[in-house]
């Protein structure tokens, strides 16, 4: 969230008719649990930075993407032994630090992560909710499956799918792949 205000000042320059905001991952992947941020926080940031771009760009469409599972990145990275080893340069610690950690701290640390991530997903629905011209993903970034295969190390989208693949069909709703514009908001 600390990053968005500045993105949002550089979006205003350019005058897009498309925000997409993706944001709350980096809010829960601090260096312990006690270092995210909080709630509170996370909503004032996000509220101002709507508004500071809906009072500068009053007709610009913005659609926001929830925040991904962690906890299912963990789940499925963790046998992973290259992945574990990219985790250990400090990755998102609040969540993947020991990965191999299987007792009541580890997992009531990941669980206070992963409620972090639910409630971050929260704000993000209520926050868009109160925009016109806000789209909220409903929780597919939540949902975001990993697919068969090798996990990716660095984030949840496998090799063989890419990034911008992953984005562009897991992001917007089916009918909705490829199309910008029918995404229900107003004219």
């Amino acid at each position: 969230m600390a990053d968005l205000p500045a993105q949002i000042g550089q979006a205003i320059t350019r005058k897009p008719q498309l925000v997409t905001v993706m944001v709350g991952a980096n809010d829960a992947c601090a260096a312990s649990t006690a270092a995210m941020t909080s709630v509170a926080d996370f909503r004032t940031g996000f509220e101002t930075s709507l508004k500071t771009l809906r009072r500068s760009l009053p007709k610009t469409q913005v659609y926001v993407s929830s925040v991904p599972n962690l906890k299912r990145l963990w789940s499925q990275g963790r046998t992973n032994p290259l992945g574990k080893q990219i985790w250990k340069l400090g990755i998102c610690p609040s969540m993947l630090a020991d990965a191999d950690a299987l007792d009541s701290a580890a997992t009531e640390r990941r669980d206070m992560v992963q409620d972090r991530v639910e409630a971050y997903n929260k704000v993000l629905e209520q926050v868009c909710a109160t925009d016109d011209r806000c789209r909220f993903d409903g929780g597919r970034g939540l949902r975001l499956p990993l697919r068969d295969g090798p996990v990716e190390p660095l984030g949840l989208v496998p090799p063989q799918h890419g990034r911008a693949g992953a984005a562009r069909r897991d992001r917007l709703p089916p009918r909705h792949r490829g199309h910008t514009r029918d995404l229900g908001f107003p004219s």
